[in-house]
């Protein structure tokens, strides 16, 4: 399908106690990320920091599902679903923060980072809405999703372990 969007995931944090609700609710999905470090070891399971990509390509309410599932797995982790730009246009980029929530725009052609589009009238409208109010730099700061792609901005390698087991007490 034309419009179909290629996918890709990006995890910048999440607390201990929402790794394996997260971890589930992707391999409900098909889409249980394989961490480089624990790949051959079946009893650690664990979620890969960075931006991933995936062989899948989804129309984008599909996008805005996987989205919204991951996001009620683990409402405090900060991630993002990228739907990469297709033939029918730009992509779409959803963001959550684990403080602010939230964070939902287009995302440029041919451009899996994490790195909000908006378009000059967008940006214009944001400037012309807030330019005289006293916490306008904050506004727009706000408005383009700053703190949301911060949080992916300097992401290096490594995994969140999910709990163990044998940690936690629970039989399998």
């Amino acid at each position: 399908m034309s419009g179909d969007m290629p996918l890709s995931l990006a995890f910048a944090s999440c607390p201990p106690g929402q790794v394996e609700p997260l971890l589930a609710a992707l391999d409900n999905q098909d889409y249980g990320p394989l961490c480089s470090e624990h790949y051959r070891s079946p009893d650690v399971r664990c979620l890969p920091l960075g931006i991933d990509g995936t062989d899948a390509e989804l129309d984008p309410c599909e996008i805005h599902d996987l989205y919204e599932t991951l996001r009620r797995a683990a409402p405090q982790a900060g991630f993002a679903v990228i739907g990469g730009a297709s033939e029918s246009g730009p992509g779409v980029l959803r963001m959550n923060h684990p403080r602010l929530g939230d964070f939902r725009t287009d995302v440029p052609s041919e451009d899996h980072q994490v790195a909000p589009l908006f378009s000059a009238s967008q940006v214009l409208a944001i400037l012309a809405r807030d330019a005289r109010r006293p916490d306008a730099a904050l506004r727009l700061h706000l408005a383009l999703g700053r703190p949301w792609s911060r949080q992916f901005a300097d992401l290096g390698s490594g995994c969140l372990k999910a709990p163990s087991p044998r940690r936690t007490g629970t039989k399998q």
